[in-house]
């Protein structure tokens, strides 16, 4: 990800923070404050995957067309069961959700501050590398999918 400390010194050095940039800051501190609240007060589905269903969402169309999972299945669970701290649990509904889990709750923290600090968001973000993080993580979700896929699949044929 790179030097994260010479991010944070280059991104003070930089030109002070407009009012866009404190509201994109304070978007990301509404955001992570309301998906963190919402898997605090939701009530994990046993089955795994489905917990979407209580914010009025339909059900998984992928899993319901072709009864496999599709790469989101079990995150909003996972999410549920990390703000329980039930990692096991979590990591057992979808695993990409403990690095999503961990990354939105240290927005909340990181938005603050760096809204203080006047901290410019876009400048920021490509300095910390984020669209490196998020293609990492893209990567990750579709690798565990697959091998995911591959063994309902093969464990069926079993």
């Amino acid at each position: 990800m790179g030097d994260v400390g010479g991010a944070l010194r280059s991104a003070r050095t930089a030109k002070p923070a407009a009012a866009r940039d404190r509201l994109a800051w304070l978007g990301v501190l509404l955001l992570a404050s309301a998906v963190l609240a919402s898997a605090r007060l939701l009530v994990p589905s046993p089955s795994g995957v489905g917990t979407h269903t209580q914010l009025g969402l339909p059900p998984c169309g992928f899993l319901a067309l072709t009864a496999l999972p599709c790469p989101a299945c079990g995150l909003t669970t996972a999410f549920a069961h990390l703000a329980r701290a039930e990692v096991l649990l979590a990591l057992r509904a979808n695993p990409l959700a403990v690095p999503l889990f961990v990354g939105t709750t240290l927005a909340w923290p990181w938005s603050v501050w760096a809204a203080v600090g006047n901290l410019p968001f876009g400048e920021t973000c490509a300095r910390l590398r984020i669209d490196r993080v998020w293609m990492l993580l893209a990567g990750a979700g579709f690798a565990h999918w697959c091998v995911r896929i591959a063994w309902l699949v093969f464990a069926s044929r079993a």
